[in-house]
């Protein structure tokens, strides 16, 4: 009898423990997680909740480009290094829901710092048969007040530029600075795509940029003097940038 019963409690034993472990593999234990996520079939939410969100300024594209041409153009360039879904969004500058016409330059949200790096490496690239303008946009050097925000345009909290000068002011400084010029200057000097590129620079910033046009002006070829003044503007832009920073010791 007590051989017995010892069979049958053992038999209860196994019987318990076949349960148990049937139960881990349903509701799946941390160890049956963690090989899940290494086959690739889950990914965890830490992984989501720690991503970064980097965002890039991509312009001087055609004026009738939609967001179906970018995306499939940026995971092209980042299929070969095996981060082609790191693409979170794409903003078009003056489309969406507002009634403005797209003005050629467009802000993309990338999951992560690599990413970005890979697409900015393909600045003065062919996009749709032209060289398009790949910039990094996170500006933290100017985001250092409430007023400074708010003159600027820029999101509260945020440390990435967006429109900081409105298309009417950039319009309006353009022609100052061609009336100021003593026929040096004239307003086609200055394209849509130049214009756009003013458009996301602070307001001194592109005074700065528009007066240190105006002194070499002579210097543009005839042929690419809207090439020869975003150049121009580049520089002033770095030059600033860097200057703050300086005064701010970083």
């Amino acid at each position: 009898m007590k051989e017995r019963r010892a069979v049958v409690s053992w038999l209860v034993f196994i019987l318990h423990l076949r349960n148990f472990l049937t139960s881990a593999t349903l509701f799946g234990t941390p160890k049956l997680r963690m090989r899940k996520l290494r086959d690739g079939v889950e990914r965890p939410k830490v992984q989501i909740q720690n991503s970064e969100k980097i965002t890039m300024f991509i312009g001087q594209m055609p004026y009738d480009t939609k967001v179906d041409d970018i995306v499939p153009w940026l995971k092209a360039i980042m299929q070969r290094h095996g981060c082609a879904h790191d693409i979170d969004a794409v903003r078009l500058a003056g489309s969406g829901n507002s009634n403005k016409k797209f003005k050629g330059f467009a802000f993309v949200d990338f999951k992560t710092r690599k990413a970005a790096n890979i697409v900015k490496k393909f600045h003065g690239t062919l996009f749709r048969g032209r060289k398009v303008s790949v910039e990094d946009c996170r500006r933290k050097v100017y985001v250092d007040s409430k007023n400074d925000r708010s003159s600027s345009g820029l999101k509260k909290g945020s440390g990435f530029v967006k429109q900081l000068t409105g298309t009417d002011t950039v319009e309006n400084l353009v022609k100052d600075i061609c009336n100021t010029s003593d026929g040096v200057l004239a307003l086609t000097d200055f394209d849509d795509q130049l214009k756009s590129f003013f458009s996301v620079l602070p307001k001194d910033v592109l005074s700065a940029a528009l007066q240190s046009i105006k002194k070499q002006a002579t210097k543009a070829p005839p042929a690419r003097k809207a090439q020869y003044f975003m150049g121009i503007t580049k520089k002033v832009s770095r030059q600033y940038w860097e200057k703050r920073a300086a005064r701010r010791g970083e």
